[in-house]
């Protein structure tokens, strides 16, 4: 009788580790996906900003970067899809401390193409 509890617990164990090993490779898989999509909006973000100095000879100040309608037109899609983590409590930060600087920094889940997963910064 105790080999078949040995058994049962045997087989519990197994399939409880199988479980978690699956729910592992999932919130991996997403994380890194999340991490993909933030890059990519960066890389967007930069092009609007960019895009933004070469039409006003400035930088959008803070204000400006969160108006939609303003930003819209240097974006179709606006503001970028955030992803909050316990990690990330914001995907994207900006501020402009003067008309010819910016800070954008943008926050991964999951280390990905070189960034460190939390912050990292664009000058």
């Amino acid at each position: 009788m105790s080999i078949k509890i040995i058994q049962n617990l045997f087989v519990g164990l197994s399939v409880f580790l199988l479980v978690l090993f699956i729910w592992l490779g999932i919130n991996s898989g997403r994380a890194r996906s999340q991490s993909k999509v933030i890059i990519a909006n960066s890389a967007s973000l930069t092009k609007a900003l960019n895009y933004f100095y070469s039409d006003y000879d400035r930088y959008p100040s803070s204000r400006e970067f969160n108006d939609q309608e303003i930003m819209r037109v240097y974006l179709n899609k606006y503001p970028p899809i955030s992803f909050l983590t316990s990690r990330c409590q914001q995907s994207y930060f900006y501020d402009s401390p003067s008309f010819d600087n910016y800070k954008f920094a943008f926050c991964l889940p999951q280390g990905y193409s070189g960034f460190n997963s939390e912050w990292n910064t664009v000058k």
